[in-house]
């Protein structure tokens, strides 16, 4: 009967975890990488953004895409705002057959430029989870094209979203007038975005898998929590502080856009080594490399 018994693992230590993620990030030099990935992901979102306008023209009138971007009011600088909306307006006043010829001309070259992101991103997910990429070239580019053109899908889906929530509300039987409803509904769907490409980023990004769905949770959870505080602290803090613009000139939108990049980078490895410095205090570190993994191996 007592043989039936299983013995409990110890439980896991929650300080015990954050510092063993802590510990993670420093000698991961997830700072370093958050930096490199920010770069490619500045050089990404222009042909990003005009990929999501053509797919969205496609099906929709694209200048209600400019009214959305007030849902990022609180969490992108003013001066950085200022600057997306200027080139989202360029593009949604392109006439509707050049972003029609755009979507099926040179979605490739945009398709292909806006994964460069979603590629260093990948190469910085295998570093926070101590893996080498196994995958072939071609497996790991189709995996950064499936996960940047469902990115931009998921984009135009959500703007579509923006545009439509004052009627579905009005089908629940709730008036959307009230502004500040409005505003916490699209900050809800916002959030639900995120959460959702950081799972998909997590769970599919690193080499050989990490496991179920489940496994990623925790660090999701975590990283868009602290995406959302954040972006909006550090929205505060170049708006009322920082004077980026005094300081850089006519550069200070562009560093602000860097900078917040930076940071949203930064969070995603950081929930990357919250799953690892769980699934170590779980299971217990994996052996070093070269040492071998059952007793009696000789050397």
């Amino acid at each position: 009967m007592d043989a039936l018994v299983q013995p409990r693992s110890p439980p896991v230590r929650r300080w015990h975890v954050l510092r063993r993620m802590w510990q993670q990030a420093i000698s991961d030099r997830i700072s370093l990488v958050s930096a490199g990935c920010a770069f490619y992901a500045m050089l990404a979102l222009f042909p990003g953004l005009s990929l999501v306008i053509s797919v969205y023209g496609l099906v929709f009138d694209p200048k209600t895409v400019e009214p959305q971007l007030g849902v990022l009011d609180d969490l992108v600088p003013d001066s950085t705002l200022d600057l997306l909306k200027a080139r989202v307006h360029e593009l949604v006043d392109t006439s509707r057959p050049r972003l029609e010829i755009g979507a099926l001309v040179s979605a490739m070259v945009a398709l292909w430029s806006a994964s460069a992101g979603v590629r260093a991103m990948l190469g910085a997910l295998n570093m926070a989870y101590h893996t080498q990429e196994r995958r072939g070239m071609l497996q790991f580019y189709a995996i950064a094209f499936c996960i940047t053109l469902g990115a931009i899908i998921a984009v135009a889906m959500g703007i579509a979203g923006l545009v439509f929530l004052p009627v579905v509300l009005r089908l629940l039987w709730i008036d959307p007038t009230h502004a500040l409803l409005l505003r916490g509904s699209a900050y809800l769907l916002l959030l639900a975005s995120v959460f959702a490409a950081v799972a998909v980023l997590l769970r599919f990004g690193p080499s050989g898998g990490v496991g179920g769905w489940r496994s990623v949770l925790p660090g999701t959870t975590m990283a868009t929590g602290v995406w959302a505080i954040a972006s909006a602290l550090f929205s505060f803090y170049v708006s009322h502080l920082a004077g980026y613009d005094v300081m850089y000139g006519s550069l200070g939108a562009a560093v602000a856009l860097l900078m917040w990049f930076y940071v949203s980078v930064y969070v995603v490895l950081l929930g990357a080594e919250l799953n690892v410095a769980l699934a170590e205090a779980a299971e217990g570190p994996p052996p070093a490399a070269g040492q071998p993994q059952e007793a009696g191996i000789s050397n």
